[in-house]
């Protein structure tokens, strides 16, 4: 673990576990006896398919479900501000650009990061009102989840793991990894060039 190409690999990444409860095993009807379920991982992965895989993204549907949706980070006030203008401005009758939607949503964008979601919420008289200026927030990219999230506490310009996550079971260790092989004479362990042998 102190390989210097292992530690900049993990650099800026991050680990999701789950625990695989017996409802999930029963839900895919995965066999209790360690044996049968050896065998039973073999053939299911003998279609193409990952078991473990399979079994974490179940776990973690809620979460990713929770996350569709989002292609803007919470970073930057004026890049917000712009997108809102891309969005909703109009002609007035004299020809020039009206922005005056753009600069209400985004106010209550603002009050949103400054007061949280649920105070704004209460702060609203005219619940339609306030779905209508959400709505219009969803259109330009926020997920719904991501404006939930936001607590007035003054830290919202970064959104804890509400930000896209791209998972990549094909990628979980560095290309020059030396995955340990089970057996009675000899076995590998190790990474990259530091790799001993043992014999059992």
């Amino acid at each position: 673990m102190s390989d210097p190409c292992l530690i900049n690999y993990s650099r800026h990444l991050v680990r999701f576990e789950a625990g695989a409860h017996r409802r999930y095993l029963n839900d895919l009807d995965i066999p209790k006896n360690l044996f049968e379920a050896i065998n039973y991982q073999k053939q299911y992965e003998s279609t193409g398919r990952s078991l473990i895989a399979d079994i974490w993204t179940k776990a973690f549907k809620p979460l990713l479900e929770a996350l569709e949706g989002q292609r803007m980070n919470i970073f930057n006030d004026d890049e917000i501000h712009n997108k809102l203008k891309l969005a909703y401005y109009r002609y007035t009758p004299k020809g020039n650009i009206s922005y005056a939607k753009a600069d209400k949503l985004f106010r209550f964008y603002r009050s949103l990061v400054s007061d949280g979601y649920v105070a704004v919420y209460q702060s609203f008289t005219s619940r339609a009102t306030f779905s209508r200026q959400l709505n219009d927030l969803l259109a330009i990219g926020f997920s719904k989840a991501q404006l939930q999230n936001l607590q007035g506490n003054g830290n919202d310009n970064v959104v804890p793991l509400l930000q896209v996550i791209e998972i990549d079971f094909s990628q979980q260790h560095p290309s020059d990894y030396v995955e340990p092989q089970a057996g009675h004479i000899s076995q590998m362990y190790g990474y990259g060039n530091n790799v001993s042998r043992f014999t059992a």
